[in-house]
Order: structure tokens, then C-alpha cells, then sequence
């Protein structure tokens, strides 16, 4: 991935709750979900691009997951 990538935040909902887990890239962040053993009622993916957050709403995400 390129170095333009900083980081990825996961903000999701488990139980009712937010959850928040920061992971150094998009494809650790998608590894964690998949890792889940229930799936999330809501995803939102904050990838760090060249100092700005560029946030993945759940449709991305599922798209991204099923490309992997």
C-alpha cells in the first residue's frame, strides 16, 4: 500500500456499543472484521490519506471485503 497511507480507524457497533480499533492498514482493518465473531451492525472505516480522514461507509466495505 502506499505510502500516502497512514493509518486506518474502525468505528463500528457491537452490542449496542461504538467501538473504535486503529490498525497501521486498510487490509489489517478488513482482517479484524472478518475476524468478528458476530458481524457489526455498522461499519465506518477512517482511512488517513495525506493528512485528511477519508471515511468507507458499510457499502464500501462490504464490497471491499468480498473483493478480498
Amino acid at each position: 500500500m502506499s505510502d500516502n497511507f497512514s493509518a486506518t480507524t474502525i468505528t463500528f457497533v457491537r452490542d449496542g456499543f461504538f467501538t473504535e480499533e486503529k490498525t497501521p492498514t486498510m487490509q489489517d482493518a478488513i482482517d479484524y472484521l472478518k475476524a468478528l465473531d458476530a458481524a457489526p451492525l455498522g461499519v465506518v472505516l477512517h482511512i488517513r490519506v495525506h493528512g485528511r480522514n477519508i471515511p468507507f461507509g458499510r457499502g464500501n466495505v462490504s464490497k471491499r471485503m468480498g473483493e478480498l
